[in-house]
């Protein structure tokens, strides 16, 4: 659920309740997190979680260009009814020009390391011969998007080192925006990959 709020002194106290919420249920949960924008960041393109019963169905949480914006709190408890199944609570957040926007995620799904055993268990579920599954013309379009994905994703690594590096404002801040386009380009590539997959 995505929010926006305008008040900083109103937010920033909410914000504080939140992370002690987090900070209080630490104990319960077995994957606990928080990434800082400006602090240390994951060496991963993204962070996503499982939103379904297998490993087609997966949303982004933190994208590669997100993580040089937003701050981000996770946790992963055992589901209390359901063992077979995990509840995946996160918020991220960032400072705007006019307040803070961001996100607070709550999803339900089943295990992760259930769904990694039973993709390794089913034959030719990697992704590297996901293309095989497909004929003809679907098959080209498919190559295309992953062979578009890939490159969307070396260009997203390039310019984050890039901006890693950067010390003048205007560039670091049009190196941001460059980042943030192609991240949603490069979602956009793999959200059409998985639809193929899902029409299968």
């Amino acid at each position: 659920m995505p929010f926006t709020c305008k008040d900083d002194a109103l937010f920033e106290t909410e914000l504080k309740n939140i992370v002690a919420a987090f900070d209080s249920d630490q104990e319960c949960a077995y994957n606990y997190g928080k990434i800082n924008h400006d602090g240390i960041r994951p060496d991963i393109n993204n962070l996503a979680t499982y939103t379904g019963e297998d490993d087609k169905n997966s949303e982004i949480i933190l994208s590669g260009g997100e993580h040089l914006t937003y701050d981000l709190l996770y946790m992963e408890v055992k589901n209390a009814n359901d063992p077979t199944k995990r509840d995946f609570y996160a918020i991220k957040w960032r400072k705007t020009q006019t307040g803070y926007d961001g996100r607070v995620f709550l999803i339900t799904s089943k295990r992760p390391d259930l769904i990694i055993n039973q993709g390794k268990e089913a034959a030719g579920q990697t992704e590297n011969n996901l293309e095989e599954f497909f004929n003809g013309a679907e098959r080209e379009k498919f190559k295309l998007l992953k062979k578009t994905a890939e490159m969307y994703k070396k260009e997203i690594n390039e310019l984050t080192k890039k901006y890693e590096d950067c010390t003048d404002a205007n560039i670091c801040s049009l190196l941001k925006s460059q980042i943030n386009g192609t991240t949603q380009r490069y979602n956009d590539v793999i959200n059409a990959m998985h639809a193929m997959i899902r029409l299968r």
